[in-house]
């Protein structure tokens, strides 16, 4: 990230009302993701040449970069680094929020999502050497196609969150981040027969591909760690004033998640 984003990261927590912070976040995925699902982008038509399938899908997800993944990344952004509260440190300029949305949308440019629309395709197994059949692949091309928009959709935008929830960093890099969030959003698993024999269901079920963000903390570690290493000196602030059972308390009310005031409690009054 750039000094600014550094900068603007240091100035505010995600952690107060991080409840409500995942649901917008969740929102904008589910928008982005439905939207990116109805795109006609001509993959059915395409895959009607033996051997083309493979890189138009390739090359339409990728093209969505500007469309679909940076605007999204951007918006989730904004979400974690907003304002929300007296509790929160005042950032004082709402361009400073945009500024650092803008940076990190840089992060989901066409290379890493060429990369990852590749990965996709490998996980689709099977279904992609069908693809390149003439007629039946305009078939299961255009569903390819759908399942993984879907799926790149879900795993930018956890992406996303893991990195916000994480202090405004990747965990170890974008790409080992990224394996976490594929761990999250489970893999594409689909055969070529039930893509011709219930492509609508397939679709269907793939609308339904989602990731609880709440879920984040108490499922990844390294996230948990870094929250609780965030908030140990405010419970510090809290354990010098108050009982313990007043300081879980008063940390919970300002929206910062039981699994994390937990674990640093554990952490401090061990």
């Amino acid at each position: 990230m750039s000094p600014s984003a550094a900068i603007a990261l240091k100035n505010v927590s995600v952690l107060y009302n991080l409840s409500d912070k995942n649901a917008q976040a969740e929102k904008i995925i589910k928008d982005y993701a439905a939207r990116h699902g109805a795109m006609d982008i001509g993959v059915g038509i395409v895959s009607l040449a033996p051997g083309a399938a493979i890189p138009a899908i390739i090359g339409a997800i990728a093209l969505q970069s500007n469309g679909i993944y940076k605007p999204m990344a951007q918006e989730i952004a904004s979400v974690y680094l907003r304002d929300t509260d007296f509790y929160t440190d005042r950032l004082g300029n709402i361009a400073s929020v945009a500024t650092v949305g803008m940076e990190f949308a840089q992060e989901f440019a066409i290379e890493f999502l060429t990369e990852h629309a590749q990965e996709l395709l490998t996980e689709a197994g099977v279904g992609v050497v069908a693809s390149c059949i003439p007629f039946a692949g305009a078939v299961i091309g255009a569903t390819l196609d759908y399942l993984i928009a879907q799926m790149m959709t879900w795993r930018v935008g956890t992406m996303t969150s893991i990195y916000f929830q994480n202090g405004g960093q990747w965990i170890g890099s974008r790409k080992s981040t990224m394996c976490i969030a594929k761990e999250l959003t489970g893999g594409l698993h689909v055969s070529v027969k039930e893509i011709l024999a219930h492509r609508t269901r397939v679709q269907e079920e793939a609308k339904n591909v989602r990731v609880d963000l709440n879920s984040i903390p108490g499922r990844v570690s390294e996230v948990r760690q870094s929250a609780v290493r965030s908030i140990i000196p405010l419970l510090k602030g809290f354990a010098e004033k108050l009982p313990r059972a007043s300081v879980r308390e008063s940390l919970i009310a300002v929206g910062i998640p039981a699994i994390i005031v937990d674990a640093a409690m554990r952490e401090y009054y061990a």
